[in-house]
């Protein structure tokens, strides 16, 4: 993908990288537990399914939208390599089994208030981590969010 470009895909699981590319894009999830690897500037709408988010590197800044279904929003890929800015969640749905991911990191629930937060941001949420915003959580507090919305790996 270029920049500036539109995708939609169709039912099924599918598979969509723009983690290289320039940014501007706009993708379109059909029915179906996609992955989805983003890079910078991206806004991406999940369908109905499972759909799996990768947004732990890159420049950050994407809007993601999971659609119905348990999403996986995935925000680190390590401990070093954040996005340089915060990708923003618009849709995250506790009562779905939507979860936020931290993947080989040191970082556990255990460390909340050391190493990461979760920072009010008036009706929002800032997560940081290692003193950097990594992702805002639009239209959920803070304190409505527990254990079994993370997951660490």
């Amino acid at each position: 993908m270029g920049i500036m470009t539109t995708l939609y895909t169709l039912r099924g699981s599918d598979r969509v990288d723009v983690s290289n590319a320039v940014g501007g894009n706009r993708i379109y999830l059909g029915r179906g537990n996609d992955i989805v690897f983003a890079g910078t500037n991206n806004t991406i709408f999940g369908g109905i399914g499972l759909d799996q988010f990768y947004v732990g590197t890159g420049g950050g800044n994407n809007l993601l939208t999971g659609g119905r279904g348990g999403d996986q929003f995935w925000i680190t890929n390590d401990d070093t390599n954040l996005p340089t800015e915060a990708n923003a969640i618009l849709d995250f749905n506790r009562r779905e089994g939507d979860v936020i991911g931290f993947a080989n990191t040191s970082l556990s629930y255990a460390s909340l208030g050391i190493n990461w937060n979760l920072r009010p941001s008036g009706r929002d949420t800032i997560i940081e981590a290692f003193g950097q915003d990594i992702v805002l959580l639009q239209g959920i507090q803070a304190n409505r969010l527990s254990e079994s919305n993370f997951v660490f790996s």
